[in-house]
């Protein structure tokens, strides 16, 4: 299985890694549907989350903690297989 995180041993790794998410556009705007991406990059051997959208509205911090949370936890699950 090839693990999210550094190279150990000369193993193969996932470095960087991104999901998108998807909503309907909020009742201000025309543009359809909604996208935001959350990768994690590899710099100076230190992971950091990037958030990328042209637009996503929401009306409750929750939804974005949620959408955070979510990400963490599919690192963590290619975090976790190294110890299986």
């Amino acid at each position: 299985m090839i693990k999210f995180g550094l190279p150990d041993n000369g193993e193969t790794t996932i470095s960087d890694f991104a999901v998108t998410y998807s909503q309907d556009s909020d009742t201000n705007a025309n543009q359809g549907i909604q996208d935001i991406q959350i990768s994690s990059e590899l710099v100076e051997n230190e992971y950091y989350m990037i958030l990328k959208t042209e637009r996503w509205a929401i009306n409750d911090i929750d939804e974005m903690i949620h959408l955070l949370e979510d990400f963490k936890r599919r690192i963590d699950l290619n975090l976790n297989t190294e110890n299986t």
